[in-house]
C-alpha cells in the first residue's frame, strides 16, 4: 500500500480485505497484514484458547470468546491495536451480506482525501456488523466495552435456536410429504 493511494472506488474490490461472517480470526489477521508494509506485519496464534497477536515486536492478547462474534472481536481489535497508524473503513454496499469489505488505510493517506468516500464507512470500534442488530463487543483494551456481553450473546443464541425450531416445526416434513 503507498502512503498516498486514492481511496478505493465501490468496486474495485481486489483493493478490500474481504471478511467472511465465519473466518478464522487468524485469518484475518494475516489478511490485514498482507496490506501493510513489512514492518507493521502482524502474526498471530491460539494458545491456551487465547489469540496472541505479535506486532513490532510485542504481544497483544484478543479477547476472543469463541462465538459468532468473534470476526469483529478480532477486526476492532486490530484496529484498536493499529489506530496511531491506520484507520480501518467498511465497504457500505457489503453491510448486509454474509462477506464485509475492509479498506485499511494509512492516516495520512486519509488525510490527504478532501473527504471520504460516501461508500467507505469508518468502522466503529467495538461493534459486530455481523450481528444484524448491532451488537457491542469487547475489544483490545476494552474489556468492559459490553459488560453484559455474555448474556447478550446468550439471549442472541437462545432467540435463534428459537427462530429456528418454529421454522423446522412449520417447514420440516418427510420427503414423501412433499407431493
Amino acid at each position: 500500500m503507498r502512503t498516498l493511494d486514492p481511496p478505493p472506488g465501490p468496486d474495485d474490490d481486489d483493493r478490500y480485505i474481504w471478511v467472511d461472517h465465519r473466518e478464522e480470526e487468524t485469518s484475518i489477521v494475516e489478511y490485514v497484514s498482507d496490506r501493510l508494509p513489512e514492518a507493521d506485519a502482524l502474526s498471530s496464534e491460539f494458545t491456551n484458547n487465547d489469540l496472541r497477536v505479535t506486532w513490532r515486536g510485542r504481544d497483544y492478547s484478543f479477547p476472543i470468546a469463541f462465538s459468532t462474534h468473534d470476526r469483529y472481536v478480532a477486526i476492532s481489535s486490530l484496529a484498536e491495536l493499529l489506530k496511531d497508524r491506520y484507520q480501518f473503513f467498511i465497504l457500505d454496499s457489503s453491510l448486509h451480506g454474509d462477506t464485509h469489505g475492509f479498506y485499511v488505510a494509512t492516516s495520512e493517506q486519509v488525510q490527504s482525501w478532501e473527504t471520504a468516500p460516501q461508500h467507505l464507512v469508518p468502522l466503529e470500534l467495538g461493534l459486530d456488523y455481523f450481528a444484524g442488530e448491532p451488537l457491542k463487543v469487547p475489544y483490545l483494551n476494552h474489556l468492559d466495552n459490553n459488560p453484559n456481553f455474555a448474556a447478550d450473546v446468550a439471549d442472541r443464541r437462545e432467540r435463534q435456536e428459537k427462530a429456528l425450531a418454529e421454522f423446522d416445526r412449520r417447514y420440516s416434513r418427510p420427503w414423501w410429504k412433499f407431493w
